[in-house]
């Protein structure tokens, strides 16, 4: 009592930079590790989704910096010569990576396994998803099978 507003405010104020320093070095060491096995793979190219907007209804991504992240990571891969591609197909999730079939609506008592409803194919939501966005041109793949199966799709890329 009576020590001034400051002075109440100095402890949130050191977890508060606590917090930010841990986010920045995480991002750093995220980064580093993505580059590393990049370069250690030979790869020239990273492909990453656009996530905008995944933060929406969940407290905990709305907190984490992924902007930070993908700045980061776009930066020390421009040092090493690898080229990073921000993928903004909004079926690279739903899209088989086995045999291309686009799932419209997910089964949703299986939030973390990806269920094809053409060919039963069982893989994690993330290893799905990775798989199409690492196979070349999937923006254009899911565009064609987005329109053999009468979805609305609309092309974007962005670097």
């Amino acid at each position: 009592k009576g020590h001034g507003y400051e002075t109440k405010l100095k402890s949130t104020e050191k977890i508060s930079n606590s917090i930010t320093n841990f986010k920045n070095t995480c991002n750093h060491k995220y980064s580093k590790a993505i580059i590393d096995f990049a370069v250690s793979h030979g790869a020239g190219t990273i492909v990453l989704k656009d996530i905008t907007g995944i933060a929406e209804n969940n407290l905990y991504l709305k907190r984490w910096s992924y902007y930070d992240l993908q700045d980061k990571l776009k930066s020390k891969a421009a040092e090493a010569g690898i080229e990073v591609i921000m993928a903004a197909s909004p079926y690279s999730s739903r899209r088989c990576s086995k045999c291309g079939y686009i799932n419209d609506k997910r089964d949703e008592t299986e939030h973390d396994l990806f269920i094809c409803s053409e060919c039963r194919t069982r893989i994690p939501v993330d290893r799905n998803s990775a798989q199409n966005l690492a196979t070349k041109d999937v923006e254009l793949l899911i565009a064609q099978q987005a329109k053999e199966q009468g979805l609305e799709y609309k092309t974007q890329k962005k670097k």
